[in-house]
């Protein structure tokens, strides 16, 4: 076999850790779900109004109905119920291929989602599924390498990213720091880093110059580190990994200062510093803080233990019938469009998963356990949250510009009632009644 041929055989067949090919997947799965549920929901309202709509790829509008708000917030949950029973190691295989299809399909049906890092987790999820499934067990008892090609192809994709993001900003107005000052005159945060350069003798333009440039550096540097690990693997020399520590720094601090300047791109930051620490962290030093986790999982599972007495197993069945009652129940009481019928869904995807380990009586007691779980965390994501108070008042303002004055008069009036405290939509509700009072009748 030839060099090169070895080293292109290494680059996506060369061992990998397991406990870094767990977390990937377990972590990303388990922030797709809470981003889902905190994050995305509020956007939904949109969807239908006016009777248009643009698909991101044209042979899907003339094959899709016309997507509704029922229909995202419906889809964007379900996603989230299917990614936190990924997360918590209840479903697998066939539930990651249809959490990618759906998922990808949420933000295909519309452009009015225009972020751009909902493609790149769609390749995530897609890497996810021809990626080997382990178990704590697996993991944390045997800690061994495996063969992987799906975690490779992840790496191979997030370098090109990296890459594609360098050359993007390549260009006169970004290096000049033009966008950056923009950036900043609507809400940044770059103040005190201008004030300190001005302050040690550079002038403003110098200032944002060296910010676009930098940008653009940092880039190809986190660009290098992620090929590094296509290229030599987990085990290189001193001076690779010297580079990837650079890599890593130079990642925190770009994605943490994207979140500083105030980009307005969701989780992102937060899901790229996850895949940063998961895949250039030691792995000794990563098993060893993740095994309090993994620990507890198996004390979890050890204590739903097989019954020792007649008519225990019909017990938990009942258990497990009652878990996914509570997602239908929560569907019915979320008050958003679409749970209502989303929440049989839940439930009948819960029934699906207690027949599929049916046979393997200590799971089936730990997925009465993850479905219950599920269920409660949805509860306290939207309770807690502001993906109501935000859906409808995103729903009220649009309803407004149109004139339909009393759609917007309900949607506002639902959004007072979930506004956190100190905020709300009451100068709304009153600049709607006015209008209602002095428009125009109709005669007959």
């Amino acid at each position: 076999m030839s060099a090169l041929k070895r080293a292109w055989t290494s680059a996506w067949f060369g061992p990998v850790s397991g406990i870094r090919v767990w977390l990937m997947v377990r972590a990303t799965a388990l922030v797709l779900a809470l981003d889902a549920w905190v994050l995305m929901i509020e956007r939904g309202g949109r969807y239908g109004a006016g009777g248009f709509n643009v698909a991101h790829f044209a042979w899907l509008d003339a094959l899709q109905p016309l997507p509704s708000a029922s229909l995202y917030v419906g889809l964007i949950i379900s996603c989230g119920v299917l990614s936190l029973l990924i997360a918590l190691g209840i479903a697998r295989g066939i539930a990651m291929v249809m959490l990618t299809l759906g998922y990808t399909y949420s933000w295909a049906m519309s452009q009015l989602d225009s972020y751009q890092h909902h493609v790149f987790i769609s390749w995530i999820l897609l890497c996810f599924c021809v990626t080997p499934w382990l178990s704590a067990r697996e993991v944390f008892k045997e800690g061994r390498e495996i063969c992987a090609w799906g975690y490779r192809l992840l790496i191979a994709l997030t370098t090109i990213l990296y890459i594609f993001t360098g050359i993007s900003k390549a260009e006169p107005e970004w290096l000049s720091g033009s966008v950056l000052k923009r950036i900043n005159a609507a809400g940044g945060h770059l103040e005190p880093f201008r004030e300190f350069l001005t302050g040690l003798g550079a002038d403003e333009a110098t200032f944002w110059t060296l910010s676009g440039h930098s940008v653009v550096a940092v880039q190809w540097v986190i660009a290098a580190a992620w090929l590094s690990l296509m290229i030599f693997g987990e085990r290189a020399g001193v001076w690779v990994r010297v580079g990837r520590l650079g890599g890593v720094l130079c990642a925190i601090a770009f994605h943490i200062g994207a979140e500083i300047v105030g980009l307005r791109i969701g989780w992102f930051s937060w899901y790229m510093l996850g895949m940063t620490l998961i895949a250039f962290f030691p792995a000794e030093l990563l098993a060893r803080l993740a095994l309090p986790v993994g620990e507890r999982i198996e004390r979890v599972e050890a204590a739903f233990h097989p019954p020792k007495r007649r008519g225990a197993a019909a017990s938990w069945i009942l258990l497990n019938a009652l878990a996914a009652s509570a997602l239908l129940i929560v569907g019915l009481e979320l008050d958003l469009p679409g749970t209502a019928e989303s929440g049989a869904l839940w439930a009948l995807l819960s029934v699906l998963l207690v027949a599929a380990e049916f046979k393997r009586s200590r799971r089936v007691r730990y997925t009465a356990f993850a479905i219950s779980l599920c269920a409660l965390t949805l509860t306290l994501s939207i309770e807690q949250g502001r993906a109501r108070y935000d859906f409808y008042r995103f729903v009220g303002g649009d309803a407004l510009r149109r004139r339909q004055l009393n759609d917007a008069l309900v949607a506002y009036g639902r959004a007072n009632t979930y506004a956190p405290e100190g905020e709300g939509r009451w100068k709304k509700v009153a600049q709607t009644q006015h209008l209602l009072r002095t428009q125009p009748t109709l005669k007959k």
